[in-house]
């Protein structure tokens, strides 16, 4: 989750009043795609790429130390999800495509021992399969187009079967069109700003896009415009200095970018601070902002 959340989480922290920008260069979402009809009702945070770009198979699908099977297990995955049913719990992945569940496991196994040097066995319980290795375990599922790997069989069962869909009025049903297809898209009701700001938030999203150019944009909502406008100002405070709780990385990560209230939300450009300039600084203003937060 720290990952695959950490420009979102970066940038609302980062965000200050400074000149007024324009409104957003990334165009609106379209609206909630069909196939996400599946999804589970009891989720506070999603996570949707375009193939292997999900950050907790991206890493597995980039290595240059992966071995050759990875690049064709995945090449029938269509796009990668991970899915968090809690603050404290540990994130999910389905992959959903067209998808080989014999190369599958047999990748898994050669890839544990390639890049993390585990010897890990695999075997098939019914539609699942329990990988063990290193003193653990990781079960996978597979349904139809779907392959989902977390750490129990309950897991793998509530998402592939899960007891309801997400409809309108679960937590994550009106964000649905933020996780729109063709990007890197992440959502969430979970509130990392708060400690910061004072003000609830209800909702935290991101975009980010690699081609033709880069592009990431991230956006809090509140409860209303003069919610927004007073957690602004609460980041201004920090910016500025003001508040000497507020550690010198934040203040660092506040420095290039610029925020607009846009209705009832912060809206923020990414751009700025997907550099390396700010390599260093970016892992320890995500553990400022999420401390409690679960591991990948």
């Amino acid at each position: 989750m720290r990952r695959a959340l950490a420009a979102a989480l970066i940038a609302l922290g980062a965000c200050g009043p400074r000149v007024q920008p324009p409104p957003s260069r990334l165009p609106p979402p379209p609206p909630p795609p069909s196939t996400l009809g599946w999804l589970p009702a009891e989720l506070v945070t999603a996570v949707r790429a375009p193939g292997a770009g999900a950050p907790m198979i991206a890493f597995v699908a980039r290595s240059p130390r992966r071995p050759p099977c990875v690049d064709a297990a995945l090449a029938g995955v269509r796009e990668t999800l991970q899915l968090q049913r809690a603050r404290d719990a540990r994130m999910a992945l389905v992959l959903v495509g067209a998808l080989d569940r014999v190369r599958l496991e047999a990748c898994g196994v050669e890839t544990a021992r390639a890049l993390f040097g585990l010897a890990v066995t695999a075997r098939r319980d019914g539609a699942l399969t329990i990988f063990e290795g290193g003193g653990g375990a990781q079960i996978a599922g597979f349904g139809g187009e779907r392959a989902v790997l977390a750490d129990t069989a309950a897991q793998v069962r509530a998402i592939l079967h899960p007891a309801r869909a997400i409809g309108p009025a679960d937590p994550l049903g009106p964000l649905l069109p933020r996780l729109s297809a063709g990007a890197l898209a992440a959502i969430t009701v979970i509130d990392y700003l708060a400690p910061w700001t004072k003000v609830p938030a209800r909702a935290t999203t991101l975009r980010l896009e690699l081609r033709p150019a880069l592009r990431a944009e991230a956006r809090v909502r509140y409860a209303d415009p003069a919610a927004a406008r007073r957690a602004r100002d609460a980041l201004a405070q920090i910016r500025a200095g003001a508040r000497d709780d507020a550690p010198f990385a934040l203040r660092q990560a506040l420095a290039p970018l610029e925020l607009a209230v846009e209705g009832a939300e912060l809206a923020c450009e990414l751009e700025p601070l997907l550099t390396a300039k700010y390599e260093k600084i970016l892992p320890r203003v995500l553990e400022i902002l999420a401390p409690a937060g679960p591991p990948p």
